[in-house]
């Protein structure tokens, strides 16, 4: 069994990387807010400091680019759940495509409905 010692020792280890992480995740959300001028970089919206700050790579698949500008771009939080496809709807889903030096590509793919009529029927 652990001793409280050693648990707590990791538990404070822990919390002082994870505060090191959120200072410089701010730092780079904050410089990215500010090169987007403060607006959802999708449909303009002028929200300021209450934008979300979207990972084009997410952090699972390249934890590397965490934190790398060219991979983050400002969205609104409705644009924000779209770019997710748990959140898709029959709109369609937002996908963003990084351009290099903060510019972006967005497109909107249409996933195929079950109940579409094929005219070719």
């Amino acid at each position: 069994m652990m001793s409280t010692l050693v648990r707590k020792t990791r538990l404070a280890s822990v919390s002082v990387r994870h505060r090191k992480f959120l200072r410089e995740y701010e730092r780079a959300r904050r410089t990215v807010l500010k090169r987007d001028h403060y607006r959802c970089r999708h449909c303009g919206i002028r929200l300021g400091l209450r934008l979300e700050t979207h990972h084009v790579v997410k952090r699972s698949h390249d934890p590397t680019k965490r934190l790398d500008e060219d991979n983050l771009v400002s969205l609104c939080r409705i644009c924000h759940d779209w770019t997710d496809s748990a959140y898709a709807s029959a709109r369609g889903r937002l996908l963003v495509t990084p351009k290099g030096d903060g510019q972006f590509d967005f497109d909107v793919v249409k996933k195929p409905s079950k109940w579409t009529l094929d005219p070719a029927n």
